[in-house]
Order: C-alpha cells, then sequence, then structure tokens
C-alpha cells in the first residue's frame, strides 16, 4: 500500500511525499464523488432513508470530511502524538455540542450537525498540520494516480 511505501521513504524528502500523498487525495476525492453520489441516490429514492432526509443531508459534509482527511499519511510517517491530540479535541467538541445543543428529542438535527461540524474541524486542523509540517499538494502525475490506486486496492493486483 501507499502508506507502507510511505513509511520506508525518507521524510526529508518532503517533495515526493508531497507527490505521493496528491496521487491518494486525487483518488480519494474521486471515490468521495462516487460515495456522496450513491448516497444522495439512496436518499432520494429509498423511502426509509427520504422519511429522515434533513438527518442525512446534515452528514454529508462528514462524509466529505472523513473521506479526504490524511490521517493515513501521519500513521506511515509515524507522527501520531499532535494527530491524536487534534482528533481528541474534535470528539470532544463534538460532545459538548451535543450535551449543549440537545435537550429533547426534536434536537436530533443537532447531533448530527455538531458530528459534521467536529468532522470539518477536524479535517482542517489535520491538513493545517500537514502543511505545517511542510508537505504541499501538487497536481500529480496521471501514471502516479493509477498506480497508487491499484497500490491501495487490493482486488485489483
Amino acid at each position: 500500500s501507499v502508506t507502507a511505501r510511505i513509511s520506508k521513504i525518507e521524510q526529508k524528502d518532503k517533495k515526493y511525499l508531497s507527490e505521493l500523498v496528491s496521487s491518494v487525495m486525487v483518488n480519494k476525492i474521486l471515490i468521495t464523488i462516487v460515495v456522496v453520489l450513491l448516497y444522495l441516490l439512496a436518499l432520494f429514492n429509498v423511502s426509509s432513508i427520504s422519511a429522515h432526509k434533513d438527518y442525512y443531508l446534515i452528514l454529508i459534509p462528514s462524509v466529505i470530511a472523513q473521506g479526504i482527511i490524511p490521517i493515513w499519511f501521519f500513521q506511515a510517517i509515524e507522527r501520531l502524538k499532535i494527530v491524536t491530540a487534534i482528533v481528541g479535541i474534535s470528539r470532544i467538541i463534538y460532545l459538548i455540542l451535543v450535551f449543549y445543543l440537545v435537550t429533547n428529542k426534536s434536537d436530533y438535527l443537532f447531533v448530527a450537525a455538531a458530528f459534521s461540524f467536529a468532522n470539518i474541524l477536524l479535517m482542517f486542523f489535520i491538513w493545517l498540520y500537514y502543511f505545517k509540517s511542510g508537505f504541499l499538494l501538487a497536481f500529480p502525475d496521471d501514471k502516479l494516480v493509477m498506480q497508487t490506486f491499484k497500490e491501495s486496492t487490493p482486488f485489483l493486483e
């Protein structure tokens, strides 16, 4: 997998690491788009889900954020202290928001909104940490994008 390959590359080679991350992110963005489209298709065509459409619509930002958070990258380069702190803080914020906003059953939409908000914050701060660590995003070569997709997809190998 790309995570395994990144773990073997010297962290000083930020240009190559940035290229790998960028190629993975292209794949993750494309997959996230497909997932969101399928999610919306189900949302508007499956009656049991459509009955709670507002709840599921509020969760879309969370689905997108989870799709493009590069926690796997920090696992590969073994820099998890700050990432763990950011994840923990976002979960605490979610919990505080739920306790603060939800006072009765009719407030269930606030649970989804708090979850999406916490995940957007998580995504923002993880990417901020990525850039502050000296890594970049670039337009990756198509060949590298396909290679990382094949490496990361066990059923294509």
